[in-house]
């Protein structure tokens, strides 16, 4: 719609948003218009005609967008736009709304000459002839660029304070509140709304001495910054401390203008620090505590060294600087006599130089050394002392001083000396004892070789004769003389057994073991094979029987006699059963052999492996009493054991037990 031609007003009286109705004014008064515009800096003011088109240039135009009148000219408005906005329409979109308004105000990025940006505030506004059809339009352009930045950072200055955690808020000169950010909210409690152009005091309920506020306000007068811990309440009234920074800025006349707070609430770190300080004066309260007792202690210490041991001290340079009372007890001198001294003032001149260089060279390199020294005492008597020499090393690594911890040993080395004496006269014994012992062997020997010869000749021919009698003369013989014919036979054999079982018991001492691993179930197998070809009535129960080292003719030898002496012994049994089995331990393997006949009273039973002891009559049982000492005698010689358990009627066992290794 076209404006109505009258009423015009002026342009000093038109309003933003009305049309300029100003017929003819171009051209009647273009030289004025020209004057009011060229000499603006800050805006860009420019005639565009109704298409768009430049028609006038002025120098805050030139000044903003770069272009000389005479390069802008007759060109069209789109050059001041985004490439952007010219494919949107956004040109010819302003255009249309500055004609249908008559006034158009809008802002966005327009480009200079050269392509850089800037922000811009635009206004257009029409121009009509006097017959009110439209002549063009004014075009005012302002460079608000830096103002937009302004207020962007601004903008995110303000989003930062309002996600600080810490509480910041600012007072005017009369301390009321003139800014409060969501961070002292959280910490005060308090809604911006409810402090703002309130008292600071009122809010935060500062309790200050006269001292401090003095203090606070002086710092704040010299320095325009103070900081410092105060205890603060929340709008709960709940206490709480804070760590607050306060700067003040000043107007033209130095006059306080505003006050910025930053407070953090230390309320944790506070506690934190209290019970840090509780703590450690607990800690160092113990540590006292412990020091004190560490004193006592090493007192202790130093007192029962002092009473039991021989204690010297010494620096780098072996010079000695302490010696105890036991010292001086033992060497005969007085400490004035030693300290200042090394350790040569008790040397005896015993030891070699090696021995000394040795000693020295271990403690040096802060080594502990171990021995025994022979000493020299004032009045010239040697004594002995075990010592160790303790060396205090400093922080490089090397040692400052020597602690020398002795005792004495000289009884215990008098005693050794005499012992080595007695050692020496009890080999020499031993030599005499071996002597007379091999002497003895040997005339055992040459018993037992009389005693298998001469008196076997003897018994063989009782035997011989004896038997001749019987064959020759029987029938002349009574009953009675056969009978009594017999004893003599029977008897004469039982010598020759008895002479065998003695010379073999004799000769088993001498003889020395062949160690090798005996299969003992097949071993035991054998002997029952060799004892019972023909079982009979008897019944042998042989369960698992583990192997074990051992000489075989000997073990043997006690397997044989077991064995047979549990046939023998249950040889009245109706049914007679024997056991034999054996157990594996992770030191010793013991082995059993059980039977159900006559047994034995325990209370006789230490006399069982005794030569001659036996507990049964002759005419019960034929024995000679030798067997079960034999048996004793090899067990022993395997370093093991035999023992057994009985009840009279109800059999007996005999167990026996060898090392599960042996080394002879």
């Amino acid at each position: 719609m076209k404006p109505a031609k009258k009423n015009i007003p002026s342009p000093e009286v038109v309003s933003p948003g009305e049309p300029w109705y100003s017929p003819g004014l171009l051209q009647q008064h273009s030289e004025i218009f020209a004057l009011m515009v060229r000499g603006i800096k800050e805006y860009a003011i420019f005639f565009i005609d109704v298409n768009g088109y430049v028609k006038t240039w002025n120098e805050g135009a030139r000044a903003i967008k770069w272009y000389e009148p005479g390069e802008i000219l007759d060109n069209h408005i789109a050059a001041f736009y985004t490439k952007t906005d010219v494919e949107k329409g956004v040109v010819q979109a302003n255009l249309a709304k500055a004609r249908e308004r008559g006034y158009y105000e809008c802002e966005g990025w327009r480009v200079r000459k050269g392509g850089s940006l800037f922000w811009a505030n635009i206004t257009f506004t029409a121009i009509y002839e006097s017959d009110g059809s439209l002549l063009g339009f004014s075009k005012v352009t302002h460079d608000i660029t830096r103002q937009k930045r302004n207020e962007a950072k601004i903008s995110h200055q303000a989003n930062l304070i309002d996600k600080t955690s810490d509480a910041i808020y600012s007072l005017d000169a009369s301390h009321h509140i003139l800014s409060w950010n969501k961070a002292a909210q959280t910490v005060y409690g308090y809604e911006a709304a409810e402090v703002l152009l309130k008292p600071v005091e009122e809010i935060t309920r500062t309790e200050l001495s006269d001292t401090m506020r003095l203090e606070i306000n002086t710092e704040l007068k010299e320095k325009k910054f103070w900081n410092g811990e105060l205890q603060q309440r929340r709008k709960d009234g709940g206490l709480f401390w804070v760590f607050i920074s306060v700067s003040i800025s000043v107007d033209n006349k130095n006059e306080i203008d505003e006050f910025v707070c930053i407070a953090r609430d230390i309320t944790a770190q506070k506690r934190a620090e209290e019970e840090s300080m509780a703590m450690r004066k607990k800690i160092e309260s113990l540590v006292r505590e412990k020091l004190n007792e560490s004193i006592k202690e090493v007192a202790d210490y130093k007192y029962a060294l002092d009473k039991s041991s021989i204690v010297t001290m010494t620096d780098a340079n072996g010079i000695i600087i302490y010696v105890n009372d036991n010292f001086c007890a033992v060497s005969k001198y007085s400490p004035g006599e030693v300290i200042g001294k090394d350790h040569r003032i008790v040397n005896s001149g015993y030891h070699p130089a090696d021995f000394m260089h040795q000693l020295w060279n271990t403690i040096k390199r802060g080594n502990v050394w171990k021995g025994e020294i022979r000493n020299k005492a004032k009045d010239g008597t040697l004594y002995w002392v075990d010592t160790t020499i303790i060396p205090f090393i400093d922080e490089t690594g090397k040692p400052y001083q020597y602690l020398s911890i002795r005792s004495s040993i000289t009884e215990k080395k008098l005693a050794e000396t005499a012992l080595v004496l007695l050692n020496e006269q009890l080999e020499e014994r031993v030599k005499q004892r071996t002597k007379l012992l091999e002497e003895a062997n040997k005339e055992l020997e040459s018993f037992s070789y009389s005693v298998s010869h001469d008196l076997r000749a003897p018994l063989r021919a009782i035997i011989g004769y004896s038997k001749i009698v019987q064959e020759d003369y029987s029938a002349m013989l009574d009953d009675e003389g056969n009978r009594l014919f017999n004893e003599i036979v029977t008897n004469a054999k039982m010598m020759g057994q008895l002479i065998d079982d003695l010379l073999m018991f004799s000769r088993l001492g001498r003889k020395a073991l062949n160690i090798a691993e005996i299969d003992m179930q097949q071993l035991v197998q054998n002997c029952v094979q060799e004892l019972m070809p023909e079982r009979g009535k008897y019944m042998f129960d042989i369960k698992d029987l583990p192997p074990c080292p051992g000489d075989i003719s000997m073990v043997k030898q006690v397997w044989l006699n077991l064995i047979g002496n549990a046939v023998k012994y249950s040889s009245k049994t109706a049914h007679p059963v024997i056991t034999i089995g054996g157990k594996a331990e992770a030191r010793v393997v013991t082995y059993f052999v059980k039977d159900n006949g006559v047994g034995f009273d325990m209370k006789y039973a230490h006399k069982l492996f005794g030569v001659f002891q036996r507990l049964h009559r002759n005419d019960e049982f034929e024995g000679t009493g030798v067997g079960l000492a034999l048996v004793k005698r090899i067990i022993s010689k395997h370093l093991g054991n035999i023992w057994a358990e009985s009840e009279q009627g109800r059999g007996a066992t005999f167990y026996f037990s060898l090392p599960a290794k042996i080394s002879i």
